[in-house]
């Protein structure tokens, strides 16, 4: 598998239209709530939001891969916003993820054994911040194009695993998936990018004491979406690009650990390396 880099064209997530702004900068302007009225409503907000995202793409000869809500478990309102981006860009099936903010790893997956030297990556989803009250605030819908590119070092895909839960206290079939990655190296874990998709409980450092062989005092906890609230499909693509672009992570780091969750949806975690051009060759 080669190495990834991922750069963002193009971002709207509440007022906010720039990536290093997000990531880097506090946003002290007022969160001002809008009003959510229901699922069908959102679908219609992204299908619009959809039509502004692909008018600036800028090779369309490169395959689109679609970042989308976790409907997983929802056929119905899966299959309207799936035949509605059919009709509008002629969308293969396999090209939409319905996996919300896990959705970024397995479009690395899927381009990976595409054997894609290039893909652009579209993001859809409702987003949420926390208001002074500490309660979520709707945000409308958030929407972001990148293109990722895999080249010879950088950092790569180890390994990637989805599984369904409902109830994440009693039900927590993400310790397999955690098992796994840690059984594909003994390397330590010097990252975790916490998820944030589920902020309103803390059910993931429940995880440690199994990646207690893999985790030490030096382990840093990159916990991004804490402060940008949920931001759903976008989540896994703005963490993949601090990963790849944060020169703290390329000096420092060597093994990163990302994971995610849905409320009453699925859980999922993916394992990344640094290889070099050495390592690679």
């Amino acid at each position: 598998m080669k190495a990834l880099e991922l750069t963002i064209d193009w971002l709207s997530i509440a007022n906010i239209t720039d990536i290093d702004q997000l990531l880097l900068e506090v946003d002290e302007q007022p969160i001002i709530a809008k009003s959510w009225s229901c699922w069908q409503t959102c679908l219609y907000d992204c299908l619009v939001q959809s039509k502004q995202l692909y008018s600036q793409i800028k090779d369309p000869q490169i395959p689109l891969i679609w970042l989308l809500p976790a409907l997983s478990f929802n056929n119905e309102l899966k299959q309207m916003l799936a035949a509605s981006l059919k009709q509008l860009f002629a969308t293969p099936d396999e090209h939409m993820l319905f996996f919300g903010a896990s959705s970024m790893h397995a479009a690395i997956k899927l381009a990976s054994n595409k054997n894609w030297q290039q893909a652009n990556i579209a993001a859809l989803d409702a987003t949420y911040r926390v208001n002074a009250e500490g309660a979520f605030s709707y945000q409308g819908t958030g929407a972001a194009l990148a293109t990722l590119t895999f080249k010879n070092n950088g950092w790569i895909q180890q390994g990637y695993g989805l599984v369904p839960a409902v109830d994440f206290v009693t039900h927590s079939p993400v310790n397999g998936v955690l098992s796994q990655l840690l059984e594909l190296n003994s390397q330590a874990i010097d990252v975790i990018f916490a998820p944030g998709n589920g902020i309103d409980t803390d059910d993931w450092l429940n995880y440690l004491p199994l990646l207690s062989r893999a985790i030490n005092e030096h382990t840093h906890y990159q916990l991004l979406n804490y402060r940008l609230g949920k931001i759903g499909a976008l989540e896994g693509l703005v963490n993949i690009y601090h990963l790849t672009s944060c020169s703290e992570h390329v000096m420092q780091y060597q093994h990163a650990l990302m994971i995610s969750q849905e409320q009453q949806n699925h859980q999922a975690a993916a394992s990344y390396l640094w290889i070099s051009e050495e390592i690679h060759n």
